[in-house]
């Protein structure tokens, strides 16, 4: 639960790719993975909000604007684009 990695578990096909090449794909999925959690928590605070009864408008555009949290959608749309 605090985030820890404790394995990681590479594909036999890393042994082809230089070290920078292997350096940009962890760094890809690892911003990945870190905009995944944003979304996840942008998720969390709209319903939260929508069940105090906050319009969601003003509520997406507190999480976009003053809290830096991604729409679910986008990361989607970010992801897609990533492993196509």
């Amino acid at each position: 639960m605090s985030g820890l990695v404790v394995r990681v578990i590479l594909s036999p096909d890393v042994v082809t790719m230089t070290e920078r090449e292997l350096s940009d794909e962890i760094r890809a999925v690892t911003t990945m993975a870190r905009l995944q959690a944003l979304a996840g928590q942008h998720v969390v605070i709209a319903n939260l909000m929508q069940s105090l009864g906050q319009d969601g408008a003003a509520t997406e555009s507190f999480l976009h604007r003053e809290l830096h949290l991604p729409a679910p959608v986008l990361v989607e749309q970010r992801r897609a684009v990533m492993f196509a």
